[in-house]
């Protein structure tokens, strides 16, 4: 069965999520008169509720801006592009950006990234050597295989 997914919702296998967030960033800057940056660092947070995504570029910008971190981070908010991505952005501290993504974008991003998975299927085995007794293989999804012996199970 072929899952058929429209080229909007495909986009995210031929440009990464944080190259579309930093384009997104950039059209802010753009749109709010401030200067562009040359590269954008995202991570994910340690904690939900600061989002899925978060990155410090007001901060980084401000010097070139001559503008506080958070003045930068509020026209970032302000002036980002709709995407189908991104629920919500907001402002954390001195000037982190915070992303919170779409609920659907995700599911529809797994369910294609699933389709595409079930077509390249290659088994993963793992070779557990924390006993030293017996040595277990196993493929995953739940099959072990034990090396000491000369029959192997599955």
């Amino acid at each position: 069965m072929m899952l058929r997914i429209a080229a909007d919702e495909r986009r995210f296998l031929s440009m990464s999520l944080t190259e579309r967030l930093t384009q997104g960033v950039q059209t802010a800057l753009a749109a709010a008169g401030l200067p562009p940056v040359a590269d954008c660092l995202w991570e994910v947070p340690r904690q939900a509720e600061h989002g899925d995504y978060a990155s410090n570029v007001a901060m980084a910008s401000a010097k070139a801006a001559r503008k506080a971190p958070r003045q930068i981070a509020e026209a970032i908010v302000k002036h980002f592009p709709p995407m189908p991505e991104v629920a919500r952005l907001e402002i954390a501290g001195p000037g982190f950006v915070n992303v919170f993504l779409a609920p659907a974008w995700v599911a529809t991003a797994l369910s294609a990234k699933s389709a595409l998975s079930r077509t390249e299927f290659r088994p993963i085995f793992i070779i557990d050597f924390s006993v030293r007794s017996q040595h277990c293989l196993s493929d995953l999804p739940g099959q072990t295989f034990i090396a000491d012996k000369t029959a192997i199970e599955r």
